[in-house]
């Protein structure tokens, strides 16, 4: 099985929301989500929308470039929006030569959000761990002074 390169970063390239500034970087697909998901509400409540266009770049150096079109309240996540693309792109015959690449990108974004799941449900049980590790030191100390 081929190894996928991990995602590097995700940079705002253009944004017609003040929530977002060109040039802004996040370093996981989650702090991408938050930030689009808080701009969300501040985006137009008149059926237009705000256009924020994105590069996502892998380790490896490659890249995917894409635009959002920023709703009210209506954001659903980069992995989502690529997901839908990929469908987009599968049921149109004329862009049929973009879909390896949308499968590729696709496949990218899913396996960078599974590594950032990952890590945070490792942190979570760290925590935890930590947690347990306290009430055991807290206990033995109830222990030693009621022994005393």
């Amino acid at each position: 099985m081929t190894q996928l390169p991990d995602l590097s970063g995700i940079r705002i390239r253009y944004s017609e929301t003040d929530e977002l500034a060109a040039g802004q970087q996040f370093d996981t697909i989650a702090d991408f989500d938050t930030a689009l998901r808080a701009a969300s509400f501040a985006a137009p409540s008149d059926c237009t929308y705000f256009k924020v266009a994105f590069v996502a770049t892998w380790t490896d150096g490659s890249t995917y470039g894409g635009r959002i079109d920023l709703e009210q309240h209506a954001y659903v996540g980069l992995v989502a929006h690529v997901a839908a693309f990929c469908s987009d792109v599968e049921g149109n015959p004329q862009l049929r030569d973009l879909l390896h690449s949308a499968r590729v990108v696709r496949a990218r974004m899913l396996h960078a959000a599974a590594r950032e799941r990952l890590a945070a449900a490792i942190g979570r049980e760290q925590e935890f761990v930590a947690s347990l590790e306290r009430e055991r030191r807290e206990l033995q100390a109830l222990r030693a002074r009621l022994a005393d």
